[in-house]
């Protein structure tokens, strides 16, 4: 009881981020309870008349206190506590009301009423849970993304070009991450940016925006954000082919999203050899270890996704066989596209690499004749070499993505929520501005069965 005198001053989420989920709920429990008592024994309630008092018990000098809290009213009592805390104090409040009645009976003092309440909030705090659950019921008729009353794009900037985006999902708040293209120190530069937002209409202020700048770096690029062995993972590459500073690979660890430590270089062993260039890194946790997939283009070679494995971020990461991954469609062949942008996925016990496949138009380089997210299926016993069976997703064209439809895109299961993949994906309707990378925003899509694609609003049964 102690401990509840030191924290009844506090609010219970400025201490709540402090404790286990057991200490919490004992110290809600407590906390309530001092705050009931401490009211109702310093008088801070309407109380009724001295005789009105002295009518119900017949005696109002030993049982005072007991009658000055039986006649409180259910609302004056719930006035005590925060919206949050209620369903707790409803409880407290039956088993002091019941103690009154003890009280009353026997002619017991305070001492007494606070024991006799303490051994009936005990037997009483056995339905909270049913409680909860009925109020989880309740909550669950909100639904998970208010889908019909969105619409493409859910994020833009009017002076950002935004895209490679990736996001998190963690206690009823989405986490956005994306580079962000915009003119910065005299020219159009990347950062790599997160925001979050609880329904995809309103955004928080960047959390972080960072373009290594203070480390000798152009810009920073294309982020990917996995939960791996219980910790967030960003990982994220160097931007602006810095003439003698060739592009590295990096990573930042969270455990909520918000904080994040330092940068460290990732697979450092393997990029830095050689003449090449290494953009779009992502991660899987599997084996026991770290599968990474980043691209590689070395002068005089066709750009390739490399394959790589540690049993520590930290490496030393070493090539899965020769390390170069083969990206294969239905007919277990290559599509001949350039593929980049690639992303780890694991679903139904199959792992999968979500890619962005393209091809410049042979008339004018800064456009596509394909540009679209394609997914490939890991097949067994290839030491996470061969992806095969790889087919395209089907979205639609809408307003802001005319020229381009889905680039840079990133896939979540999210089905344990309301039974849908969610996609996430940049369009443009020009290739020009920006450094040629258009003017990008963000999109939605989801899906049941990652086939059959709907976007927000869409009048669609998927």
């Amino acid at each position: 009881m102690n401990y509840a005198r030191r924290i009844s001053g506090l609010s219970f989420g400025q201490i709540a981020q402090f404790l286990s989920k057991t200490e919490r709920e004992e110290s809600l429990r407590s906390l309530a309870w001092m705050r009931f008592r401490r009211a109702a024994l310093s008088k801070t309630l309407s109380i009724p008349a001295q005789n009105e008092r002295a009518g119900l018990c017949g005696t109002a000098t030993s049982n005072e206190s007991c009658i000055e809290i039986f006649r409180f009213r259910l609302r004056q009592v719930f006035g005590l506590f925060p919206q949050r805390q209620r369903l707790l104090g409803l409880p407290i409040l039956i088993a002091i009301w019941i103690a009154c009645i003890f009280c009353t009976v026997n002619h017991s003092g305070p001492q007494q009423l606070e024991k006799i309440s303490m051994r009936w909030l005990k037997a009483i705090l056995a339905v909270v849970p049913m409680l909860v659950c009925s109020g989880e019921l309740v909550a669950q008729k909100k639904p998970f993304i208010d889908w019909k009353n969105l619409h493409n794009p859910v994020l833009s900037y009017p002076n950002w070009s935004i895209k490679d985006s990736a996001m998190a999902y963690r206690n009823g708040t989405f986490y956005l991450f994306f580079s962000a293209f915009y003119p910065d120190h005299g020219q159009v530069r990347s950062h790599v940016v997160e925001v979050s937002t609880q329904d995809f209409k309103r955004y928080s202020d960047p959390i972080f925006n960072f373009d290594g700048e203070e480390d000798g770096w152009i810009g920073m690029c294309s982020p990917d954000v996995q939960l791996l062995y219980g910790k967030y993972v960003m990982t994220f590459n160097a931007w602006g082919d810095k003439p003698g500073k060739p592009n590295e690979l990096f990573y930042e660890t969270s455990d909520d999203l918000v904080h994040w430590t330092p940068r460290k270089t990732l697979a450092l062993n393997l990029t830095e050899v050689g003449n090449q260039r290494v953009i779009d890194v992502s991660l899987a946790a599997a084996d026991g270890g770290y599968y990474l997939v980043y691209k590689e283009q070395t002068p005089g070679i066709h750009s390739r996704p490399r394959i790589a494995f540690s049993a520590s971020l930290d490496g030393p990461f070493h090539y899965m066989g020769d390390g170069i991954a083969a990206l294969l469609m239905k007919d277990g062949k290559d599509n001949g596209n350039f593929h980049e942008n690639y992303e780890f996925f694991h679903t139904n016990d199959q792992w999968y690499i979500l890619t962005t496949d393209y091809l410049h138009n042979s008339q004018n380089h800064d456009k596509y004749d394909v540009q679209a997210p394609f997914l490939y299926a890991l097949e067994p016993n290839s030491h996470w070499l061969t992806w095969a069976r790889g087919y395209t997703f089907d979205l639609p064209q809408e307003k802001f993505n005319m020229e381009s439809i889905a680039n840079a895109a990133a896939l979540y299961d999210w089905r344990k929520y309301d039974g849908y993949y969610y996609l996430i994906y940049a369009g443009r309707n020009d290739g020009q501005t920006y450094a040629k990378r258009g003017w990008n925003q963000l999109g939605l899509a989801r899906s049941k069965d990652l086939i059959h694609w709907s976007v927000p609003g869409e009048n669609s049964a998927q």
